[in-house]
Formats: structure tokens, sequence, C-alpha cells
């Protein structure tokens, strides 16, 4: 019976199929080792045909569990009496290699028919299957730990973690009455505006000007100020801004930089006449940009850097108005509310004519209706009258001599051109030609705004007026020459003060229809605007009258020798003398000190010379603002005192600026 078992052995050995890995042992035919093992448990031929193999197998492991599930089975272990326990392989360190695949066998060759090889016979008594070694847990992210190399002392073990502390429990509240809900809570206030809503392609309302001013004069961080210089005749608040500290110093000397200086100014004027609104945009911006301390010194559009402005704010004080005439403004006409054209309104005594009598004004050309004099008949009919000022008018002149610019602008709109005194040279408006004592200072002061303008003012060519053609020189004109008019703020600064003011006319339609021209305005002129008010500011003498004992400010009189017709330096109260000239020409004459607290005490006169060492055209653009003063400190001698300190000279040039880019 053993024989025939070993037989049944092999032929299941025969039909096992190769190997597909490392293994222990053969896998046998299930048929055959069915009825091997049979035999082997001592059964005979009739058991193979009448029972089971699974009956079988499960008796003789005296397995009494509920059968497998069908499909392909594997075969349990037999019996513990047939051997011992087979001792557990010890796991390996390292993974086992995947075995090579199986070559299949060359036909004809010694490893038998069929081409598959034989196995030798497993040797009895037959053992279970050796159990598998146990599966080891996956290695953690990052792949198995290399293992320390031999000879290497052992890591120290890792520090305990300290103990987590024990979350501490709210004990439960007392009873207490259940309180009232709270109420809604109320809805965040807006936000402070800190930036006009203005539209610059329309006009704003007299409303969001104030608004706007008031806006920027708050967030300048001290910088601006605002103050209402008087109210229209409908009581609106005709607005100005200083841009700047008016007691302010600074030190433009450098042979004596511990004496302090005050600073210059300069003034703007804007919308006189009410339906000329297109410029609103450009003061209004001119205060913004120039009271944000946030923007220095980045004030030019895009960002870049603009140090010209930083300087001309560190030695300038701005004056702007912005709006002249609020009533017209609102109504969108020439006049104020009175019906009255302000800049015929300015006429006083102080004119070098009388002021148009009533038949000039009414007379006619022989055989029609046109007026015989045109300034004449204007004046009569929209000026006012001699010495009767409007409101607006009076409140202007009180502020303007208060602050004594030393150049200034009133803004216009109609044409394209920069006209400098004067505006009238008689009573009729006959002559058209009469040049200031100061000529040709007040064209090359207009000179300086149309050559600045980035509109192309300068390439303005005239007008036609009363059948005349006047042409513009580089986008300049004397007032009178392009139309005589009487009574201007202009003509009134020149004569009353002896101050240097343009009228500048700074776009073709009054009203600026096209949104695109408002939008621009701004910056069309800024830099004109800046320029004139440092060239116009400083450009000329400035100096300091001071005690050679004391130091104490004097005041004097002036008496100048050239030009001839100039008009002399002016002393201002602190012992400011100054002077604006013309480059490339020598200014001359003696200056007598005295002092005004006390009379008894006589001085030296100083003999002054000065001359703005640079061609026109560099003036125009290129040269600095400090470098057009001619700073200076006269020490005055008493009489009979000691001999005066060795002073520089006044006509030392300065260095020459280099190029602005």
């Amino acid at each position: 019976m053993v024989g025939l078992a070993a037989l049944l052995l092999l032929c299941a050995s025969a039909e096992a199929p190769p190997h597909e890995g490392p293994r222990e042992g053969a896998r046998l035919s299930d048929a055959w080792l069915q009825k091997a093992l049979i035999l082997a448990a001592g059964g005979s031929i009739d058991d193979l045909q009448t029972s089971s193999t699974a009956s079988l197998t499960r008796a003789a492991a005296g397995d009494t569990a509920s059968p497998p599930p069908s499909g392909k089975k594997k075969r349990p272990p037999p019996p513990g009496p047939l051997s011992p326990p087979p001792t557990p392989l010890p796991p390996s360190p390292q993974p086992p290699s995947p075995a090579p695949p199986p070559v299949k066998p060359v036909p004809g060759s010694a490893a038998g028919t069929g081409g598959k090889t034989k196995r030798p016979p497993p040797t009895f008594p037959l053992s279970p299957p050796s159990p598998s070694p146990p599966v080891s847990p996956p290695p953690l992210k990052g792949g198995r730990k290399r293992p320390p190399p031999p000879g290497a002392p052992p890591s120290p073990p890792a520090p305990p973690s300290p103990p987590k502390k024990p979350r501490r429990l709210r004990p439960p509240p007392p009873d207490l009455p259940l309180a009232p809900s709270p109420p809604p809570p109320s809805p965040p206030p807006p936000p402070l505006q800190v930036e006009p809503d203005i539209d610059w392609a329309r006009y704003p309302t007299f409303a969001q000007i104030s608004e706007y001013l008031a806006l920027r004069v708050a967030g300048s961080l001290g910088r601006c100020s605002l103050t209402s210089v008087g109210k229209s005749v409908q009581g609106r608040d005709l607005w100005a801004v200083t841009i700047g500290d008016p007691s302010s110093v600074h030190y433009p000397d450098p042979a004596n930089p511990d004496i302090p200086f005050p600073k210059a100014r300069a003034a703007y004027i804007g919308v006189m006449h009410g339906d000329e609104k297109g410029h609103i945009s450009a003061v209004l911006r001119l205060v913004g940009e120039l009271c944000d301390p946030i923007s220095e010194p980045r004030f030019a559009p895009g960002g870049v850097l603009d140090g010209n402005v930083t300087d001309l704010l560190a030695s300038t004080v701005l004056y702007v108005l912005p709006l002249m005439n609020p009533d017209g403004y609102t109504a969108t006409q020439r006049y104020n509310a009175n019906g009255v054209d302000l800049n015929r309104n300015f006429f006083t005594n102080v004119f070098p004519f009388a002021a148009p009598t009533p038949a000039d004004g009414y007379a006619l050309q022989p055989g029609s209706n046109t007026a015989m004099y045109n300034a004449a008949a204007d004046w009569t009919d929209n000026g006012g009258g001699a010495d009767e000022h409007e409101p607006e008018t009076m409140a202007v002149m009180s502020w303007l001599a208060s602050v004594r610019p030393h150049v200034s602008a009133d803004l216009h709109g109609g044409a394209m051109v920069a006209s400098y005194a004067l505006d009238a040279c008689d009573s009729r408006g006959e002559v058209l030609d009469c040049p200031s004592p100061e000529a040709p200072l007040p064209g090359y002061l207009a000179n300086v705004y149309s050559m600045n303008h980035a509109g192309n003012m300068r390439f303005s060519w005239g007008e036609v007026q009363a059948g005349r053609t006047i042409r513009f020189a580089n986008g300049t004109t004397q007032g009178a020459t392009w139309y005589p008019a009487i009574g201007t703020i202009a003509d009134w600064l020149h004569h009353t003060h002896q101050r240097h003011m343009l009228t500048l006319e700074l776009h073709y339609s009054k009203y600026a229809l096209f949104s695109a021209d408002k939008l621009n305005m701004y910056a069309n002129n800024r830099w004109s605007m800046l320029r004139l008010a440092g060239v116009g500011a400083h450009m000329g003498l400035r100096a300091l009258l001071r005690d050679a004992t004391s130091g104490a400010p004097l005041a004097a009189t002036v008496t100048p020798k050239q030009p001839g017709g100039a008009w002399a330096p002016q002393v201002e109260n602190g012992g400011l003398v100054w002077k604006l000239a013309m480059p490339g020409v020598t200014y001359s004459g003696t200056i007598y000190p005295y002092d005004p607290a006390d009379s008894s005490v006589a001085y030296d006169p100083i003999p002054y010379s000065f001359v703005v060492p640079y061609s026109w055209d560099n003036v125009l653009s290129n040269v600095p603002r400090a470098s057009l003063s001619i700073s200076r400190v006269f020490r005055a001698v008493r009489v009979g005192g000691p001999a005066p300190q060795a002073a520089p000279t006044a006509a030392a040039s300065p260095p020459p600026p280099p190029q602005q880019q």
C-alpha cells in the first residue's frame, strides 16, 4: 500500500506547475494528493472511490469547521501525529529579491518529454506546509531607516515628552436670573472722507470746492492754511490757501550761513470771470498737490522725483485764491452778482491817467452804433465806476496788500497767451503801446511761463482784434497791444505796489467744452506755474540790511542808478532789500540806511551793484532757483564809527548750475 501511495505522489509531482518563486517543497496535483493521503492513512482502493477528498482530509486532521469556499482550495496540513511541527524560519533582514523568470526547456533535452522537469519525490512521512514568515509592518513614510554602521555607539534614547497640562475646566456658572438679550449692534460709522470726490472732467460746485480745500488743508500736517479773505455779493466765501509758513526762514547766503532770510512770495488768482471756468482744476490741483505732505518729493505726474519743487517749498510761500468770483461761477456768467466786470473794477487815483469820462464812454463812431473808444465804453458800461469797488474787489485788494507777492498771475480763459503789463496806457484806450518802466522784465516773465507750458502756448500765433492782426511772440503779448482794458487788477498792482502780475489766458474756449481739456489743464500748466513762482520770486537781489554794531535790522531809502528808469529796490520790514532783475543786466545804486526807532543815528551810504550772470535762454528753464538769487548781507556803519569790515562784493556770480533733466 505504501508503494502505491508513493506512485501516486510521483504522478502528482509530474503534473505540478513549474516554480513561481523561491518556495519550500513542491506543489502537488489536488487529485493525486488526495489519493496518496487516503492510502497513507491506511485506506483501501474502495475508499478512493467512495470517499471525497474533502471529507477524508477533514477526518484525518480532526477539522469540523465548515468547508472552504468554492473555487481553488488550499490544502490544510495533515494530522499532527504524522510529523512534529517544523521550526519556523527566522525573518530575513532584507526582503527576498524577485526570482528571474522561468527558463523554458529546450525541446529534446534531458528534462523529459513534454518540456517539463521532473521533481524528486517527497520524503515520508509527509510534513505539513511550513508556516509563512511573520509579515513585517510597512516602513514609515520616508523609507526604511538605515541601520547604524558597525561599531557605532548606540544613539541615546529620545527625552520623554513633557506631560500635557491638564485642561482646566471652567466651573459652572451660579444660578442667576436670565439677563435680557442685548440690543442688535449699531452699524459702524462711515469712514472719514479724506479724499474729496471730484470728477476733474466736470466742473465742481462751489460746495465741492470749499470741501476740497478744507480737506486738503486739514490733511497737510500744518503745511497749508485756509482763510476767507472776504465775501461775495451773495455771501459766498473767497477762500485763500497759504502754502508754507510765512514766518519761516531759509539760509541762502553761503557767506553768512547762520543768518536767516525770509521766504519769497508768489500768488495765483483764479476765475475772476465766472464763465471762464476751464482753469479751475489747475489751481485746485496745484493746492492739492503742494498741500499733500505724503507726496513730497514726488510731485510730478507718475511719481517722478522733483527736487525743484522741494527746493521751492523750502524757500517760497505760495498764496492761491482759486475762485475770486463765486457768484459768477455758480451762475456761469462773466460778471459778479451786481453785473460788474471785476477786471475793470480796480481803477484808483494811483493810475497815471484819469478815469474815462462819460462823454468818452458813450461816444459813437459817425453814422453807426459802434463805440468810438472800446476800452472807455467797456469800463463805463461794466467797470462799476471810479472808486466804486465791489465786495470781491475790495477783499482781494486788501489781501494782496497784506501778502505783497513778489510775483503773481491772474488766470483767465478765451485764448492761449501770457499777457504782461501794461493793459491800458490812457483813459480812452487809444494808445496801444506803453512799456512798463521795468521793460523788458514783464515780457521776460511772460516767456518764463509760455516757454515752460506743456500745452505749447509758445506756438500761439495771435488774434484779430477790431480789424487788427496781433502777433504773439512765443505766446506772449503786452495787454494794451492786444486790446486795451482799463482798471485791471494787474495794472492796479503795478501802479500801486510796483509788483509784477501776469494775465494768463489758459484755454481757447472760456468754458473748456471738452473733457480732455479739463483733465489735462493741470498737466499742461503745472510746471509753468511752479517755474514762474521760482524765477519771479527769486531772480535778482535778496539782501538783508543790518547795523554793523548791534546786528539789528534797519530801514533804508534806495536811489537806483542803472538801468535808467527802473524801479528802485524795495526795503521791507525786517531789513529785506529785494529787486527783481533781468538776467545779464547790471543793476546799481545807493542804499541810505536809517534806524526807524532812533532817527538820531546816522549811517554811511552803501553802494550796491549786481548782475544775474546767465543768458535769457538758460534762465527760462535750466538754471536752478537757488542760483538765480544774489543773496547778501549789507552791514551799515554808523557815521564816525569803526571802519566797516570787508564784505563780499554783491556782483559775485554764483557757480554755474547743473543742467536739469
